[in-house]
């Protein structure tokens, strides 16, 4: 127990300009994904398979996931830029991410599949390592949903008090998602990223996901859950002692498993 209570907290932002600065991580998010997720295009466009998989007998990062990644890193670009007509072409952009996680949900349940993740590079989806061909993961195909609605709502607040973004909680339940497949990765326990006979969710898939999501809830630190955690009173303080002991507890488990 001392050693979790001796894990330092995470610090208060006290000042407007450590919130300016905090707002300004989002764009880094988005240029990293929009990186990685060329470099995949690129490894399916020259079948590089390093580009593709990242790490040897790892699952490839489909090719219709990639271009989401890089449809949802450009909506958040123009979300947190002054120009309204790049937000509303964001909000066009975040509907489709939208849309196409939600068209792979359709197809797992059995309503309707109309091909979503085999529209690109359909001849060389077959992955020889694990005998399958790729396809968008479950747990991917939900994030996207989420993380479009998420930026969807990035302009829309709660008329309680407390100024609250709805996009927050879809942001957190994407990194919750992704955190745990990355875990997974780490220490072995597919549970965490395998669903049942699906293709698992790509390794860097995950820590795409893990960007873009803490991205969107950096974009307005100064509001809602992250103006609370990052504040300066009781509240915050106890949120930001707990926060990193319940990582360390998360941890401990999955490597005790």
């Amino acid at each position: 127990m001392n050693e979790l209570t001796n894990i330092a907290p995470i610090p208060a932002l006290k000042t407007p300009v450590m919130f300016r600065r905090l707002a300004a991580l989002p764009s880094w998010s988005a240029t990293i994904v929009s990186l990685i997720s060329l470099l995949v295009l690129v490894g399916w466009t020259f079948e590089i398979d390093f580009l593709k998989r990242i790490v040897p007998g790892y699952v490839f990062m489909n090719p219709t996931t990639a271009i989401a990644f890089i449809l949802s890193s450009i909506a958040l670009w123009f979300f947190n830029g002054s120009n309204n007509n790049l937000r509303r072409l964001a909000r066009l952009l975040a509907a489709i991410v939208a849309c196409a996680g939600l068209a792979k949900l359709c197809a797992i349940i059995g309503s309707l599949d109309i091909g979503i993740d085999r529209i690109f590079f359909s001849g060389q989806l077959l992955d020889k390592v694990t005998g399958q061909p790729n396809q968008m993961a479950p747990q991917t195909a939900l994030n996207f949903l989420l993380l479009g609605t998420a930026l969807l709502l990035l302009d829309v607040r709660t008329k309680r008090g407390r100024d609250l973004y709805l996009l927050q909680y879809s942001a957190i339940i994407v990194i919750l998602f992704s955190f745990l497949a990355v875990i997974g990765y780490v220490y072995g326990a597919k549970s965490l990223y395998v669903s049942v006979s699906f293709n698992p969710m790509a390794l860097h898939t995950a820590v795409s996901f893990l960007l873009l999501a803490v991205g969107l809830l950096l974009s307005s630190p100064e509001r809602g859950i992250i103006k609370e955690l990052f504040s300066a009173d009781a509240g915050g303080e106890i949120a930001r002692r707990l926060f990193p002991i319940n990582i360390k507890t998360t941890l401990n488990e999955k490597i005790s498993n």
